[in-house]
C-alpha cells in the first residue's frame, strides 16, 4: 500500500471551509475503507486517513447531544444536525 501526497495548507484550508464544526473535528480520525482497497477517488482532498501518520485522535463526544432547535444559528438544520458541547 502506497500512501497520498500530503494536503497543502491551501487545500486543506479551501475544502475545510465548507465543512460543518462537527465534520473538522471529525478530520482524518479513520482510515479510508477506498484508499485501502486502492479506489479513493478524493487523493489529498480526502476527510480519511491514507496512512497511520495523517490519523487525528477522535474527539471526545460523550458530553454532546443533537441539538432539538429548529433554527440553530450554528449551520442550517434543514442541512445539518449540529452537535453542542454542554
Amino acid at each position: 500500500m502506497t500512501t497520498s501526497p500530503s494536503s497543502t495548507p491551501l487545500e486543506i484550508a479551501e475544502v475545510s471551509q465548507e465543512w460543518s464544526p462537527i465534520k473538522k473535528r471529525m478530520y482524518k480520525t479513520q482510515v479510508c475503507k477506498y484508499f485501502i482497497r486502492g479506489r479513493c477517488l478524493h487523493g489529498p482532498l480526502c476527510a480519511f486517513a491514507h496512512s497511520v501518520d495523517e490519523l487525528n485522535r477522535k474527539p471526545n463526544l460523550s458530553m454532546t447531544k443533537f441539538c432539538a432547535k429548529p433554527k440553530c444559528s450554528r449551520l442550517p438544520h434543514r442541512v445539518f444536525r449540529v452537535l453542542h458541547q454542554e
